[in-house]
């Protein structure tokens, strides 16, 4: 049997990355945890415009210069936009990016990338956990966090 991982016990992880001592915790930069992609529809058919929102579960703290960026396996998709850069301390809602979806019914899969400057105290580590449909990993360095959010979905053929 598969054993899942969560957002909640991801959350725990994450925060024992941080420095022993109460009186740093407030110097402590996190990176924001993730909980799903979502659309803007609940079903999928072919050839449909569609906003995918990456939901932070709960915020960052302490990040700065931020970059996004969106792919996907969709084949030949010139259709997925996404803002690239912003300073997370002022706008740190969640991300979003707009694509088509193919005209071919399938299983394809979208993911979401953060690169976050961290402006705080971070130590090195890495965790992965698991979201709806998909999979979450969570990067540290002392000056740099990365968030990688995948999700699978099905599209369907139009009725």
């Amino acid at each position: 049997m598969k054993r899942k991982v969560f957002v909640l016990p991801v959350l725990a992880i994450l925060l024992s990355f941080a420095a022993c001592s109460e009186d740093t915790s407030e110097y402590e930069s996190k990176l924001p945890i993730f909980s799903n992609i979502v659309f803007d529809s609940e079903t999928l058919y072919t050839d449909m415009d569609v906003q995918a929102r990456a939901v932070q579960h709960s915020k960052g703290k302490l990040l700065d210069r931020t970059q996004y960026s969106w792919t996907s396996t969709i084949p030949n998709d010139s259709t997925l936009t996404w803002s690239s850069t912003t300073i997370y301390s002022k706008d740190n809602g969640d991300p979003i990016c707009k694509f088509r979806t193919p005209s071919v019914p399938g299983s394809y899969s979208i993911t979401f990338t953060g690169s976050y400057n961290i402006s705080g105290q971070a130590a090195n580590g890495s965790i992965s956990g698991e979201i709806p449909q998909g999979t979450t990993k969570y990067e540290y360095t002392p000056i740099k966090g990365y968030v990688t959010v995948r999700k699978n979905f099905r599209v369907l053929k139009r009725p």
